[in-house]
């Protein structure tokens, strides 16, 4: 009877221990402490870039249409680290030293009338520049490829009395006379002929690209006498830092 009891007892007890085991909860899968995943870390801050734009209305033509007394904004966008010193002397000898950007890319929009075309020029093309030496400033060419062939003054070179350009990377907002000419310097005591070449096309996504000199300033014989007072026609350049 003894022996009865005690073993009545042992399995009261593993009973009793089991089920406060099949009592305890269950884990919850959803109540696992979430581990968070850290955000990507930032893109790598962009170069500090600058961007030149020339405003001018003049007549120009795209693709074989010509606009007359068009809107004409050119815009040059380019690192700031791609801008630097020249000094370099033409075939005329005349000398010319300051900054210049090559490297970047080169645009137009033409506003005529209700018609806005915008135009990107083919690289290599179009470059900035300013002479510090002889107060002139804004887009240039190379002409065919050929990096001997410089048009300082074409498409949109502007030149003025009081400069306040210092650099091409400082911001800075000027006005001056037009000057979309080839073959700069034009006037006979430099060296120049005195009158501008046949504007040359410049090849753009929306076909060749031309820039006329309208108005400008000659003597009895027809001769443009001043590469300074010689153009008539106003331009404003700016040059914007986008650090």
């Amino acid at each position: 009877m003894r022996h009865a009891i005690a073993l009545a007892c042992a399995l009261l007890s593993v009973v009793a221990i089991c089920g406060e085991a099949s009592a305890a909860p269950l884990t919850d899968p959803s109540s696992a402490i979430a581990v968070p995943i850290p955000p990507p870390p930032p893109p790598p801050p962009l170069p500090p870039r600058v961007v030149y734009t020339g405003f001018v209305v003049t007549d120009v033509s795209l693709g074989g249409v010509r606009y007359h007394n068009a809107l004409v904004t050119m815009k040059f966008v380019g690192l700031k680290s791609a801008v630097f010193p020249f000094s370099k002397t033409n075939a005329k000898g005349y000398t010319g030293s300051g900054w210049e950007i090559r490297e970047g890319t080169a645009s137009v929009q033409i506003v005529s009338g209700a018609q806005v075309i915008d135009a990107v020029f083919n690289a290599g093309q179009v470059f900035v520049s300013f002479d510090q030496a002889n107060g002139g400033f804004g887009f240039g060419s190379i002409i065919g490829n050929n990096p001997q062939n410089v048009e300082p003054a074409y498409p949109l070179g502007i030149d003025a009395v009081f400069v306040n350009v210092k650099d091409l990377v400082t911001p800075v907002a000027q006005s001056g006379r037009q000057w979309s000419c080839i073959g700069v310097p034009v006037s006979p005591p430099l060296g120049g002929t005195g009158r501008c070449g046949n504007p040359v096309p410049l090849q753009t996504d929306h076909g060749p690209f031309i820039i006329y000199m309208q108005y400008f300033d000659t003597d009895a014989s027809g001769l443009i006498q001043s590469d300074y007072g010689g153009a008539l026609n106003q331009a404003l350049f700016k040059i914007d830092l986008i650090p």
